[in-house]
């Protein structure tokens, strides 16, 4: 599946939003481009003095990165101005990220992201030679995100 036929690139990264739960997924089409979610967490001293001159470390509180898309923009698409009108309400929806677990763009079964968030960042880019994207930002927002080793489809 091409990437302006329906959300998949090139290795088969799928995006999909969510308004309410239970989920009904609406698939975001034109993806050029994803960075996903993860988490990094900072770093805590918890040297104890005593034998060794070495500190130690352990993991802080985690910090959720913002996911980024890169789309063909296409402003008579209905998700691409839902996802500009979610940008301008900053409803917190439900965000599923699904990376396919072989590079196989029939498979059905995905590694998935999933995080309550808010559209941080729409912005249309047209370069006078090139194609106009869409950057989207969803920021991480609630207490919710979850990764599953082997979830199905959408």
């Amino acid at each position: 599946m091409s990437a302006s036929s329906g959300g998949q690139i090139g290795s088969g990264v799928r995006v999909a939003y969510a308004l309410s739960s239970p989920h009904s997924w609406l698939e975001i089409p034109q993806i050029t481009d994803v960075k996903v979610p993860g988490i990094t967490r900072s770093r805590i001293d918890s040297t104890i003095h005593g034998v060794t001159s070495l500190k130690t470390y352990i993991p802080g509180l985690g910090d959720v990165n913002d996911a980024e898309l890169t789309l063909e923009t296409d402003l008579g698409d209905t998700t691409h101005q839902a996802i500009e009108a979610l940008n301008i309400s900053q409803t917190t929806v439900w965000v599923r990220f699904q990376i396919p677990v072989i590079a196989d763009l029939s498979t059905t079964q995905y590694y998935a992201i999933q995080m309550q968030a808010r559209v941080s960042s729409h912005v249309i880019e047209t370069p006078i030679d090139g194609l106009k994207t869409t950057k989207v930002m969803f920021q991480f927002n609630a207490n919710y995100f979850t990764q599953k080793a082997m979830a199905s489809a959408f």
